[in-house]
């Protein structure tokens, strides 16, 4: 290396040296340089945990507005009240205790304080397993919407009345207010539209309400038998539907003012306003024997936009009570027939009569066993005079019977010449052959009126009296599960005490009755004796007060023959009838007895030309 290269490589150095000396950064501006150079290399290479951070929340944004996208497709302008959030809100009365939800602003629960359920638990008519209703409607767009689906927040609350509200948006919202009326077991519901007739179809509403009924009392069948589905007409027409198969009745009807879906003793029903009536009802039950509820029930309402966008909104009511009479009679005009008390003669006889003494004598005895029998006794008392009436005309006969056993065997081959001599013979005697019977024909409405009335009072519900705990439904004296056996299926897997009790009565009374009778057909004597096995069938699962009181009505009846034949002498009365002899002797016949005697003659040419 020359002298030139050394002294050039020094020179270099010296440069550098000087360089780093005098221009070197002091450490503040050190530090801050490395801040910088570690934030740009912290930017061109990410940690993994800021990639997730960032990929997860552009998905999670991405993912709401494809959401969104979906609700307002789904949904329109009322994606704005869709919501996942459901609060419950309870209120409770002495009588009810309702539930409602945010979900929809609708009614889903309602329980009976006061009632249980045949074992003893808490009587919970309406629940989110067993009701629905719901309201459906469309917008001008062919939105399908279900109010059930929209979120509602509470405006206002307190001991007896709720109401909810759906912020639609600009001012537009819905809103819905229950008022509970305790007293009646009735809930008022107004639903008012705000600000949307020009969003929605108003000739789409719809009112649709479901219910399967649950099984509250004993015996299932019973249940389905009681079980119907009621009506109303603003014309005062009542009608019903059973609902009995599995297939569903489906009846459009029009001037409805209230529709129940009626049990036992119970009924759920929506009610209009009064003097104003639902058009275009369409109603359905059904019966699944394989299901554990009792009956499925449905109706389906076309609801007025015009009332519902109006500055009142649109009003009707719920009723979730008790069949009582007294709570019926003052919810609308007709519904007191959720009461079931017959047929029109029967309805009569129960609810102004029989009824009516049976609240009386409830309100001042407390046992409903001695009430009854007690009200056995004054009903036979009132009767008696038709009673006595009824067992001298079997006197009579049973007088008459020598001479008509006679003339029966004078004119064995000659049917029609018999019964012309024997009416004459009674013509003679002043006898009147339906005089037995026609007393006892006039005692039948008290009979069946029983029949109805006491399967449907609800004062027998869950009311004890001896061996029987609950007087609305079957008393049990045996019991047994999975025997398959035909007689033994008509039975329902037990024996009734008071129907067997009843049968034996009813025996016994048969026997006693036919000794003072003149029957003259051996098959009438035989069916007699039959018809109260063929009750007991019948009745075996029946209200235990039902056969109860038909056991104390034959003892009674039995006791009244007995009294009476001890005052009905025969010697006197054939004393009596052969002075109507004689006093008949020259008596010409009635135009009655003139027709009667001309249409059997009639019949006995017609015979003798046909033979």
């Amino acid at each position: 290396m020359d002298k030139n290269q050394i002294t050039g490589i020094v020179l270099i150095t010296a440069i550098f040296i000087s360089y780093f000396v005098w221009f070197a950064p002091d450490k503040e501006q050190l530090n801050t340089n490395t801040e910088v150079i570690t934030e740009v290399a912290s930017d061109q290479n990410p940690t993994p945990t800021s990639i997730i951070d960032t990929v997860s929340e552009s998905l999670t944004t991405t993912n709401d507005s494809v959401q969104n996208e979906t609700l307002f497709k789904q949904y329109g302008i009322f994606a704005n009240a869709i919501s996942d959030k459901n609060e419950i809100q309870e209120i409770k009365t002495n009588n009810l205790t309702v539930r409602f939800s945010t979900k929809g602003g609708n009614l889903n629960y309602v329980e009976l304080n006061n009632y249980l359920t045949f074992d003893k638990k808490p009587l919970i008519i309406a629940d989110q397993d067993n009701f629905n209703n719901s309201i459906v409607f469309e917008t001008k767009d062919g939105l399908k919407i279900n109010i059930n689906d929209l979120s509602f927040e509470i405006e206002s609350i307190n001991d007896t009345s709720i109401s909810f509200f759906a912020p639609i948006g600009n001012g537009k919202k819905i809103i819905r207010k229950y008022s509970i009326h305790n007293e009646l077991f009735k809930i008022n519901h107004t639903i008012q539209f705000i600000g949307l007739n020009d969003i929605v179809n108003e000739k789409s509403f719809s009112f649709t309400m479901n219910q399967k009924l649950k099984q509250l009392e004993k015996s299932m069948t019973e249940c389905r038998r009681a079980s119907v589905l009621n009506y109303f007409t603003i014309e005062e027409d009542y009608d019903f539907i059973r609902g009995s198969s599995k297939e569903k009745e489906i009846e459009p009807l029009e001037n409805i003012t209230w529709l129940s879906f009626k049990h036992n003793f119970f009924s759920t029903a929506i009610i209009n306003e009064e003097g104003t009536s639902f058009k275009n009802v369409e109603i359905s039950s059904s019966t699944d024997e394989e299901s554990d509820y009792v009956k499925e029930m449905g109706v389906s309402i076309p609801f007025p936009y015009s009332e519902i966008s109006s500055g009142n909104g649109y009003s009707y009511s719920f009723f979730f009570g008790p069949n009582d009479d007294k709570i019926l009679e003052q919810i609308s005009e007709g519904f007191d027939k959720n009461i079931d008390f017959g047929w029109p003669i029967l309805r009569e006889v129960n609810k102004y009569f029989i009824y009516p003494l049976f609240s009386f004598l409830s309100e001042y005895i407390p046992n409903i066993g001695l009430v009854i029998l007690l009200l056995v006794f004054i009903i036979k008392a009132i009767l008696l005079p038709l009673t006595y009436s009824s067992q001298v005309g079997m006197a009579k006969m049973k007088v008459l019977k020598p001479e008509v056993d006679a003339l029966v065997k004078k004119y064995e081959n000659d049917k029609q010449k018999s019964q012309v001599e024997t009416m004459n013979l009674y013509r003679e005697f002043g006898v009147n052959p339906m005089s037995g019977c026609i007393p006892m024909l006039l005692q039948m409405p008290i009979l069946f009126a029983m029949f109805r009335l006491f399967p449907n009072l609800l004062e027998l519900r869950q009311k004890s009296f001896l061996w029987a705990d609950d007087l609305s439904s079957y008393d049990t004296l045996f019991a047994w599960n999975g025997l398959d056996f035909f007689p033994l299926n008509f039975l329902e897997g037990h024996i009734s005490l008071f129907t067997l009790l009843m049968t034996v009565s009813t025996v016994a009374y048969t026997h006693f009755n036919n000794q003072i009778t003149t029957q003259t057909q051996p098959g009438m004597k035989t069916m007699s004796y039959l018809m109260p096995f063929i009750f007991f069938f019948v009745l075996n699962s029946y209200a235990a007060g039902l056969t109860y009181y038909y056991f104390l009505s034959n003892l009674f009846s039995i006791g009244q023959q007995i009294g009476i034949r001890n005052f009905v002498d025969d010697d006197k009365i054939r004393e009596k009838l052969e002075a109507n002899k004689v006093k008949n002797a020259n008596k010409t016949k009635s135009s009655f007895q003139n027709t009667l005697s001309h249409a059997m003659k009639k019949q006995q040419e017609k015979a003798k030309n046909r033979k």
